[in-house]
């Protein structure tokens, strides 16, 4: 559904007045006249202003203004009815992680107290179990085995002689005067030939394959062509093309004194009309829209309101 500055604007350039038009007659700056079309209410300094200039705007058109005033309050209950439920849930999403983060860390705590029980439970039980084995009695049951098998084992060794043993006083051989037996080596020695090494089957390593190219991401002229594509009209005999520039327009077009194309062509969008006798024109800014008729741009005299109303379209001859 259209806002409520769309169906102002819509219904400004139906009568064809431009905005200036309105500006020098009710005295109101364009600026805050193009806002009410935009519904951009940040630059009035106060919302009495905002109903005032609706009122005004709508008198000059001849526009119900009660009726206006009230789509822009019943507008701006429903915006504000949409803020108080947005913060809303932003609080209740906020209180939920709240209560979630305590349940955590009190698990948390919990699972810590309990491993630390079970850890100093456990130190103590081996504690318990060692201070009662490591008793004297124990001890001596176990070091006199010991002992005895020591005994026994020193009776059975003999001691050497006292003359065997190397005294201190004894002239120790020079390490320079000893000689060492040293093999002579052959003239020449055979080299062995080398053995190759069986080649194995070495695998064929495979060339490696190149990334296929990543698609390319639509931009807004490809999402604008394909919008036009979708809202082509039937096929005829002439082939119209609307081409809005840097603004939105209004137009409306009668095809073969039948049909009727009411419609925003929004800026930079293509409309491509289908008709087979005759189109009539009319919009209320034709300085900001392009006419192609079978691809032979039309020209058309643009008066300085920028206003055309039920203008024939001038039709090439057929061969």
């Amino acid at each position: 559904m259209a806002t409520l500055g769309a169906r102002l604007k819509m219904e400004r350039e139906s009568r064809g007045v431009s905005i200036k038009e309105i500006a020098d007659a009710t005295n109101i700056n364009m600026s805050f006249l193009e806002g009410l079309e935009n519904d951009d209410y940040s630059e009035f300094p106060a919302e009495v202003f905002i109903i005032g200039f609706l009122r005004s705007y709508s008198n000059h058109l001849g526009i119900d203004s009660e009726k206006v005033i009230l789509d822009y309050e019943s507008t701006k209950a429903e915006k504000s009815s949409e803020t108080a439920d947005t913060e809303r849930i932003e609080t209740d999403g906020n209180n939920i992680t709240i209560i979630v983060l305590v349940v955590i860390l009190f698990l948390f705590a919990t699972a810590y107290v309990v491993y630390q029980s079970t850890i100093n439970s456990g130190i103590n039980r081996v504690g318990a179990r060692s201070s009662q084995k490591a008793t004297p009695k124990a001890l001596k049951k176990v070091l006199e085995p010991a002992k005895a098998k020591t005994a026994e084992v020193a009776k059975t060794v003999p001691l050497p002689d006292e003359g065997a043993m190397p005294s201190a006083d004894m002239e120790q051989p020079p390490l320079a005067n000893l000689e060492t037996e040293q093999k002579p080596l052959p003239d020449k020695v055979k080299a062995e030939p080398a053995v190759e090494k069986p080649k194995t089957g070495l695998v064929p390593e495979k060339p490696v394959e190149k990334p296929k190219p990543v698609l390319e991401i639509f931009n807004k002229k490809d999402k604008i062509k394909r919008a036009e594509e979708a809202l082509k009209f039937p096929t005829g005999k002439y082939r119209l093309e609307l081409i809005a520039g840097k603004e939105d327009v209004w137009v409306l077009v009668l095809v073969d004194d039948e049909r009727v194309r009411n419609m925003f062509v929004r800026s930079g969008q293509r409309i491509v009309i289908r008709g087979n006798k005759s189109y009539l024109f009319t919009t209320g800014n034709a300085k900001h829209i392009k006419l192609i008729l079978n691809g032979e741009e039309v020209k058309m005299d643009v008066p300085a309101s920028g206003v055309i109303r039920n203008w024939k379209i001038p039709l090439p001859q057929a061969d």
